[in-house]
């Protein structure tokens, strides 16, 4: 939201659309809708082998662009109102992304190297800022748990390698990390990283933040005695432990007992797995007798761009390997597959 806040201004169209890569987190709509996007949000897809569609992107991006006849003075002039002298010079982008690159929400999916790459060309030839979350990149199960995890290199990376004027620019990426994917969910304190310090001072000067500092100053002190007694390295490789067996427990059981031809999204790191049914099967009439017999699916329509929906809830759930054990999880699969069975004999 502060990065929304600071660096984007859909308000007076500057910013003329965000994207989000669909299906999406399903309460990032909400955020973006705050900061002023209602009816200016844009899903663009992620394909089954964790790239998204960049030709669709900038295919829009050339729309958008069509439709504004704005000079250059008038530019300047709509910038001019939302820029504070006093603090840090802004820099205001004209499209934003936001994206989770590696083991996403909802999909489970990993972005390329060269899609990375092709992305962060795009960006810097449109202005797009792009936002990226990355939560869950040390969530790796690739890899024994007591190895260093597989390494997927951040969109940031990609920006600051290839940047010709690293000084002066800003760069077009938000790499946003938190401890709470790798602590404890309530533990809600997180770090940006950009490719210098230009943008993240620009995060740093926003009037609530100049105001009242660090909403997180105690749960920060907690993050720094972690990182320092080297505890949270055991915390992260005990997780990945249980979540590697979990993962192989899932993709077993679904592979064991739901319809033949059921497509799996995920497993090789994160929270999340993107499960597709085959054709034929009314994948909301089965959640719903699901939660019937005490088993919660998060329906697809759940994972929608809001004004922009893809039907995701027709054949699609999202599920999570970040609560039940491994026993829970085959049960709750062999319920799945009942009330598939009797639903569609």
């Amino acid at each position: 939201m502060n990065i929304l806040t600071q660096a984007t201004s859909p308000h007076n169209n500057y910013t003329k659309q965000a994207f989000l890569v669909t299906p999406t987190y399903f309460l990032i709509n909400g955020s973006f809708i705050d900061a002023g996007f209602g009816g200016k949000l844009t899903g663009v897809e992620e394909f089954a082998n964790g790239d998204i569609d960049l030709e669709f992107l900038e295919s829009k991006i050339k729309y958008f662009n069509s439709l504004d006849k704005s000079t250059d003075e008038e530019k300047l002039a709509k910038l001019s109102i939302i820029k504070d002298t006093t603090r840090v010079e802004k820099k205001i982008y004209e499209y934003v992304l936001y994206i989770t690159p590696n083991f996403s929400n909802p999909k489970g999916g990993i972005l390329s190297d060269d899609c990375k790459i092709k992305l962060v060309n795009l960006a810097r030839k449109y202005d797009i800022l792009i936002i990226a979350d990355d939560v869950y990149d040390l969530l790796d199960y690739s890899r024994p748990y007591n190895e260093i995890p597989n390494y997927h290199k951040r969109l940031v990376y990609v920006d600051r390698e290839t940047m010709k004027d690293q000084e002066n620019g800003y760069g077009n990426t938000i790499s946003n990390g938190t401890f709470s994917k790798l602590i404890g969910p309530g533990l809600r304190v997180g770090w940006q990283e950009s490719v210098n310090p230009k943008l993240a001072n620009i995060l740093a000067a926003g009037g609530a933040h100049r105001s009242g500092g660090s909403p997180s100053q105690a749960n920060t002190v907690i993050v720094g005695e972690l990182l320092q007694s080297g505890s949270l390295d055991k915390i992260i490789s005990n997780l990945r432990k249980v979540y590697s067996e979990r993962a192989k427990t899932m993709i077993e059981s679904i592979k064991e007992y739901l319809p033949q031809g059921t497509e799996i999204s995920g497993g090789e790191g994160g929270y999340f797995f993107w499960i597709t049914l085959p054709k034929g099967y009314d994948c909301r009439k089965i959640c719903q007798e699901c939660d019937n017999r005490g088993v919660v699916l998060a329906n697809g329509d759940h994972f929608e761009v809001i004004g922009d929906s893809r039907n995701w809830g027709d054949s699609s759930v999202r599920i999570s390997i970040s609560v039940l054990n491994n026993d829970e999880i085959k049960n709750g699969v062999k319920i799945w597959d009942e009330v598939c069975k009797d639903l569609y004999p």
